[in-house]
């Protein structure tokens, strides 16, 4: 029984994509509500996402991720993983809304679904696209648990046509400062709160760290102060 408890708390890589219409201009950022059924905040609007799988890893991609990431990601120094976690945001977006950050190319024979998915769409992901943002660890009081990083990329990278799926409904491009009007978790709230604040860290390359102490969160900041 102990095993088992301690097998199902165990952090599990993640990450999300913040998508983000007029970024420049008046940002909405684009949020689903997961389905009643799942084990992981139920009824929670979030950013699309998910947990890092083997294929990440394989899947070839348009162009990279910014090497300068991997330092901030939690990977260890690991430019493979902070590659795969990049993939990993995009192959969950395609999945729960339809869109996807790619270019023309072939992802490579892979037999996970997200990636077939990927596949016949006859593009690759386009890491270039993507910035960095920040991680977030759950608090060791819940039964499942993850260590997630989140990243930005505009609208205008886009393809495909968005649609809810069996993991995010309800579809929504909200101001950040909207944020009181949708039941959310407090990385969301974190991260929509201090938008603006967290987009202007990014470009000085830093990124948030948020995680838990005595059962309550602490930001600190990685990178060039």
């Amino acid at each position: 029984m102990i095993d088992a408890v301690k097998q199902s708390n165990q952090i599990r890589d993640a990450a999300s994509l913040i998508l983000v219409r007029d970024i420049d201009t008046d940002p909405r950022v684009l949020l689903g509500k997961r389905a009643r059924s799942n084990r992981f905040m139920p009824d929670m609007y979030v950013f699309p996402g998910g947990a890092l799988q083997p294929e990440d890893f394989q899947a070839s991609v348009a162009s990279g991720l910014n090497p300068q990431f991997s330092a901030r990601m939690g990977v260890r120094g690991s430019h493979e993983k902070a590659t795969a976690l990049a993939k990993t945001a995009i192959r969950e977006t395609l999945e729960e809304t339809g869109l996807l950050l790619g270019r023309p190319g072939d992802v490579g024979k892979l037999t996970d679904h997200g990636w077939c998915a990927i596949r016949q769409t006859g593009l690759r992901p386009c890491l270039q696209s993507m910035t960095y943002l920040g991680r977030a660890v759950t608090p060791a009081f819940m039964p499942i648990r993850f260590n997630a990083r989140f990243f930005v990329a505009a609208e205008t990278g886009l393809y495909g046509e968005q649609v809810d799926s069996d993991e995010l409904s309800d579809l929504q491009w909200i101001r950040p400062h909207q944020w009181q009007s949708f039941p959310l978790v407090d990385i969301t709230v974190y991260i929509l709160k201090h938008f603006d604040k967290i987009l202007q860290r990014s470009k000085r390359q830093q990124s948030f760290v948020f995680r838990y102490s005595n059962d309550r969160p602490v930001i600190s900041w990685q990178g060039k102060k």
